[in-house]
């Protein structure tokens, strides 16, 4: 088989697509900020916990330890088998409606408070200027532009830098040592109002599979309304959840 696109520059070199591509993001993120197996265990092992606590999980009963995710085959160094995701056939529905017929709904309604989308400097992310940064930054960078809440919380590593929760060199203080828990944090909407905030990590790794983000919004809408049962964050009054690593990213902030 021939390849063709770009692929055909790639592919030969053992990067047609997938984990190889991103194995170039971490390897750099490893050596720009001393990145180890066990900070990327970190993130793993929190979302195969948050799993167990959701039946539509694909990961459900099946919980994770660190020499388990030690142990497991490198598919693109330094990515193993357990940082790739699962593909999973699913669907989701979602409604949306003006908000001023949002009153008559049955269910409670959740607003969009804000969005943003990026495809980042070009269409081919290996040639950007800045090989640890993901698309997320550019989303982040115009979600935050179209509200009034800051970034006061932590997420996972690409997300959590990308949509200027922490520095690029400052996540792994959080991730490190499993640090990062299903509770919440806060994030300040004015000056004399305090929120509780959703942690992206939280949302990305209770949802049943990779739905390219729909699962994760409708997570989200169901930790607002007070309805996702034992995993329920309490509290909650404001979601963000993003999707899309590497070279296009949405991220949208969900509220009460």
């Amino acid at each position: 088989m021939l390849a063709s696109g770009d692929s055909a520059f790639k592919a030969p070199y053992g990067v047609p697509a997938g984990s190889p591509r991103f194995a170039l993001w971490a390897q750099r993120h490893a050596y720009e900020y001393g990145t180890t197996d066990e900070h990327r265990a970190a993130v793993v092992l929190t979302c195969r916990e948050h799993a167990q606590l959701n039946p539509r999980a694909i990961w459900y009963g099946t919980p994770l330890t660190l020499d388990e995710y030690l142990g497991a085959d490198l598919i693109s160094s330094p990515l193993r088998i357990l940082d790739c995701d699962m593909p999973v056939d699913g669907a989701v529905a979602l409604i949306f409606s003006s908000a001023d017929r949002a009153p008559d709904l049955r269910a409670k309604p959740i607003y969009v408070e804000s969005l943003g989308h990026a495809t980042g400097p070009s269409i081919d992310p290996d040639r950007w200027p800045d090989a640890t940064t993901m698309a997320s930054k550019y989303a982040g960078q115009e979600m935050w532009a179209r509200t009034d809440l800051e970034p006061k919380t932590s997420t996972s590593p690409r997300f959590m830098t990308g949509s200027q929760f922490l520095p690029l060199a400052g996540w792994r203080v959080s991730v490190s040592l499993r640090k990062a828990r299903p509770a919440t944090g806060s994030s300040k909407a004015t000056a004399s109002s305090v929120v509780r905030c959703l942690s992206a990590l939280t949302v990305a790794s209770w949802v049943a599979g990779r739905l390219h983000g729909f699962g994760k919004v409708a997570e989200t809408v169901l930790q607002l309304r007070g309805e996702a049962g034992q995993r329920q964050v309490q509290g909650a009054e404001v979601g963000i959840t993003c999707a899309g690593g590497g070279p296009s990213a949405t991220s949208m902030i969900l509220t009460t």
